[in-house]
C-alpha cells in the first residue's frame, strides 16, 4: 500500500484525489468489470458529499451527472453504475486502504502538511474592510490536546493561564456542556422509546405520552445508580 501511494504522489499533478484513487489495489474480480475502481469511488465521494446516504441514491447521482463525469473527466460512459455495481465495490473494495488514501489526499491540500493543521483557522472578520490596516491579531482557543501537552515551565503555566481567560473558550465549553444535559434525554426518548414522531392524538393525549416518555427517559439515564443501590 505504501508502494502504491508513493507512485501515485510522485506522478504529475499528484495531488489530484483521482491520482490517489488509482493507487488503490483493486479487489474486485476483473472479469466483467465495466467501470474502473477509481470512478466508482470517486462518484461515491462526490454521491456522499452531495447528501447520497444509500447505494440507491448514487445510482441516481451517477445517472444524473453521467454527461458532466464523463466531459470532465474524459469518459465515453454510455450507461451509468448501478446499485449493484456499488454494492459489489463495497463488498470487495479495500475500505481501509480507502481511508488512508483518503485522508492522505486531505492531508496534501493543507499548506505545511499535517503541520499545519494548528493554523488551519478560517475567520471571516479578517476580510472584512473595516479591518483592513488594523495590526489586531485574533486568536483561538487551543486545542485540547495540545493544550495538555504544555511544558510545566513558566511559560507554559502562562499560555494555559492565557487559554482559561479566553472568552471564547470558556464560552464554548459553557455552550458545549449546556448542550450535552439537554440533547442527551431527547436522544433517549427517541432511540431507546421510539418517540421520533407526534402522531394527530390530540394534546392531551400527546402530553400525556411527553410526560411518561420523559419519566422513562430519567429512569434510563440513572438505571446505574438505581442497581447499584439495590
Amino acid at each position: 500500500m505504501a508502494e502504491t501511494l508513493s507512485a501515485a504522489v510522485d506522478q504529475p499533478g499528484a495531488d489530484d484525489l483521482i491520482n490517489f484513487l488509482k493507487g488503490i489495489p483493486d479487489g474486485r474480480n476483473h472479469r466483467g468489470v465495466r467501470y474502473p475502481q477509481w470512478f466508482l469511488l470517486l462518484v461515491t465521494v462526490l454521491g456522499i458529499l452531495s447528501g447520497s446516504r444509500s447505494s440507491r441514491d448514487l445510482e441516481a447521482f451517477a445517472k444524473r451527472h453521467r454527461e458532466a463525469l464523463n466531459e470532465a473527466l474524459g469518459l465515453n460512459f454510455k450507461r451509468w453504475p448501478s446499485d449493484a455495481t456499488f454494492l459489489y465495490l463495497f463488498y470487495k473494495a479495500h475500505l481501509q486502504e480507502f481511508g488512508q488514501v483518503l485522508q492522505a489526499w486531505m492531508m496534501s491540500q493543507i499548506p505545511c502538511g499535517s503541520e499545519g493543521l494548528d493554523q488551519l483557522v478560517c475567520q471571516g472578520i479578517e476580510k472584512r474592510p473595516e479591518m483592513e490596516g488594523k495590526g489586531i491579531g485574533f486568536r483561538v482557543a487551543m486545542r485540547p490536546g495540545k493544550r495538555r501537552a504544555l511544558p510545566d515551565t513558566p511559560e507554559g503555566r502562562v499560555d494555559d493561564l492565557i487559554e482559561t481567560a479566553k472568552p471564547q473558550a470558556s464560552a464554548c465549553s459553557k455552550l458545549t456542556s449546556a448542550r450535552k444535559l439537554s440533547e442527551h434525554p431527547f436522544r433517549v426518548m427517541k432511540r431507546q422509546f421510539g418517540f421520533q414522531k407526534t402522531r394527530l392524538r390530540g394534546m392531551v393525549k400527546n402530553r400525556c405520552k411527553v410526560n411518561v416518555v420523559a419519566a422513562l427517559a430519567n429512569l434510563f439515564m440513572v438505571r446505574h445508580q438505581l442497581l447499584c443501590r439495590s
